[in-house]
């Protein structure tokens, strides 16, 4: 009898530790953070591929004699492995353990991904830059040109609705975050 007292009164204390409402948005923001990280963990995966990618392409316009193509293409992914390791520098807090953590670290890794936004930003100047460098003749007339423009604008354009996505779950999980700190005793 004394074994399951102790029982049950730890799962009256659990019960009572947490409301219905607290253990569906645990729930909800596990499988969130599970689904984010395993996004992130592929997009990682697939920054090394490019990196790998463009520095064949380096070492291929210096074989092949073209120096200022391979050192000028050099010094591009170079600026942007500084800028991909600097936006992934940022120290992770948080944790999967409790709602306030998952919170902590939800807010963590979207701070995380305005970094990763800034360094795409100015990856995209530099590269406008190089495309202008590269240009030929009147702009309007090269063709190179005008779709290296046009791809960029569209990285523009889907960086800056990332960006708007990005600052707005900041501010819901601030909220959030606030709210429930709120609540906590």
């Amino acid at each position: 009898m004394e074994r399951d007292s102790s029982d049950w009164l730890s799962l009256k204390s659990d019960w009572q530790s947490r409301s219905p409402i607290e253990d569906l948005a645990s729930r909800a923001l596990r499988g969130s953070l599970l689904w984010r990280i395993w996004a992130s963990r592929a997009w990682f995966a697939l920054e090394v591929l490019s990196f790998l990618f463009l520095g064949f392409a380096v070492l291929q316009n210096l074989l092949l004699g073209q120096l200022a193509q391979g050192v000028g293409l050099g010094v591009v992914v170079a600026f942007c492995l500084a800028a991909s390791i600097w936006a992934r520098g940022a120290r992770l807090v948080g944790s999967m353990d409790s709602l306030n953590g998952m919170i902590e670290l939800t807010l963590s890794r979207a701070r995380k991904s305005l970094r990763i936004v800034y360094a795409t930003y100015a990856v995209i100047a530099l590269s406008l830059i190089a495309a202008a460098v590269d240009a030929q003749g009147p702009l309007t007339q090269d063709d190179r040109f005008l779709v290296r423009l046009t791809l960029l604008a569209i990285c523009t354009g889907a960086t800056a609705v990332y960006h708007f996505y990005v600052n707005a779950r900041i501010r819901r999980f601030e909220s959030i975050q606030r709210s429930f700190a709120v609540r906590q005793p």
